[in-house]
């Protein structure tokens, strides 16, 4: 196992805030958007696999692209692919806005506006995806390996916020317009852009070299990361994306109250996966494997408890377990890959990383969405399924 091995190196508190700051911004508006989607496509006469189409073909540009930026963060620096991503999320944001305002007005209808608001989303993603792999390449370049899985952490614990505040944001401004919500992540990543331009130092990473091998997907020093992240976010994508269509159809909810519920079961997931990155992984002495085994099967059992308590309470608590979890996994999925690889691949281990969970988001949503029409019931028990194959091989791996 290899990595950065500076034993000078060491990330300051307010580059871990300015960082945490932007990754709490970009998710904010990610769960904003899987918030009010659902509600504002069908007030838009969309139907629910094209809701979900649109949601998985955009991620499979976030995944295709996170992969190609990870790289070029390698050769021209983290912070500039950082502000560029944070611009691309916050024009692109606006932009998918406007394609709704034409066609909640009836300017534009039919196949001309889902075009429109599937380029703009297109557009968006490609850009957006810069962010994520060089924030996680540049604490990779800047704590030191007994440092990062507390940071990614943390990281996480903001990205966490993001998901709590998302759906909150979503269900108080849903009340005044359904484009509102979107308009407002704009404008406050907008603003996150800004403070990284003034105030992020420059990353202290080596550049990689134009000749050096590629990484690849099934490389065996850090290939049980990438199937476990492949499966996590396929069954994740698959309820999180069918949810509102669950509690909209079984409650009998309007458009409005259909994002407030929403919202809630997100917030309170999200709550979740905070304290088990705020408290039990600053706490506990585990290796990443041993995180990453113990928060899977969290959520093999919580999607357990939403597939075979169909009403609202056993959603509630299955999602709750399901996001503690999350939170137990992902920040250790990303500090075992960045020790698993050497200190000039870090940008490309992360753009490779971050590019699954939007591969998880091209299936999953789709899937969902079809089985969903022929069987509500279908989309929990499909990401149980999942998730229970996952857990099975992790524990076998390693055994």
């Amino acid at each position: 196992m290899s990595s950065t091995n500076s034993a000078d190196n060491h990330l300051s508190g307010k580059q871990l805030m300015l960082l945490a700051l932007c990754m709490y911004c970009i998710n904010m508006g990610q769960t904003l958007v899987f918030a009010i989607l659902p509600a504002l496509g069908r007030e838009v006469g969309l139907r629910e696999v094209q809701i979900t189409f649109l949601i998985s073909t955009s991620a499979l540009i976030y995944s295709f692209m996170s992969v190609h930026w990870g790289r070029l963060s390698d050769r021209f620096g983290r912070r500039p692919l950082i502000i560029l991503g944070l611009a691309g999320y916050s024009v692109g944001n606006a932009l998918f806005a406007g394609s709704f305002y034409l066609g909640l007005t009836a300017v534009l209808t039919g196949t001309t506006f889902y075009v429109v608001a599937y380029m703009t989303r297109l557009m968006q993603s490609s850009v957006m995806s810069a962010t994520n792999p060089a924030v996680t390449a540049y604490i990779a370049d800047n704590a030191a390996p007994a440092e990062r899985q507390r940071a990614y952490a943390k990281i996480g614990a903001a990205t966490n916020l993001g998901t709590i505040t998302g759906p909150a944001v979503a269900g108080f401004l849903a009340s005044i317009s359904l484009l509102a919500p979107l308009l407002f992540s704009s404008v406050l990543t907008f603003f996150a852009m800004l403070g990284i331009a003034v105030m992020l130092p420059a990353s202290r990473q080596l550049i990689n070299s134009n000749t050096r091998a590629k990484l690849r997907y099934n490389d065996a020093r850090y290939r049980h990361f990438i199937l476990a992240t492949l499966g996590v976010f396929l069954a994740y994508s698959s309820v999180q994306q069918t949810l509102a269509f669950t509690l909209q159809d079984s409650l009998g909810l309007d458009a409005v109250d259909t994002v407030q519920y929403t919202g809630m079961i997100l917030m309170l997931g999200a709550i979740s996966s905070v304290f088990a990155q705020m408290v039990l992984i600053q706490g506990w002495d585990l290796s990443p494997q041993q995180f990453i085994r113990r928060g899977v099967s969290l959520m093999t059992a919580g999607l357990l408890i939403y597939a075979t308590v169909p009403n609202f309470y056993g959603v509630l608590i299955g999602m709750c377990i399901h996001g503690l979890g999350l939170g137990l996994t992902m920040p250790n999925i990303f500090s075992g890959a960045s020790m698993s690889v050497e200190v000039h691949d870090q940008g490309a281990i992360s753009g490779l990383i971050s590019s699954i969970p939007a591969m998880g988001f091209i299936l999953g949503p789709v899937l969902a969405g079809l089985l969903y029409q022929w069987t509500p019931a279908a989309p929990p028990y499909f990401a149980f399924a999942v998730m229970s194959v996952t857990a099975s091989w992790l524990w076998w791996e390693h055994h």
